[in-house]
């Protein structure tokens, strides 16, 4: 809902390119909490490749190995 429109038009989002350590963006981790990672990575639409946002995301690993995803924010660079 956030990229519906943005900049007068929809955006259709897209994995970057290559393989996923290889993507623009960075990560931290805390040695308190094992199985989780915050990430910041930039965000691809499929008709203009990469675009002015950053999304912002905390990974936990689940006891079952499942991965929950938390939301943080959206930035415009």
């Amino acid at each position: 809902m956030y990229v519906d429109d943005y900049g007068g038009r929809r955006l259709d989002l897209v994995v970057p390119p290559g393989p996923v350590d290889s993507w623009p963006g960075g990560s931290q981790r805390d040695s308190g909490r094992p199985g989780w990672v915050a990430v910041v990575v930039e965000v691809w639409a499929a008709d203009i490749g990469m675009t002015d946002l950053t999304l912002e995301l905390d990974l936990d690993r689940n006891p079952d190995r499942t991965v929950r995803t938390t939301f943080r924010d959206l930035h415009v660079m």
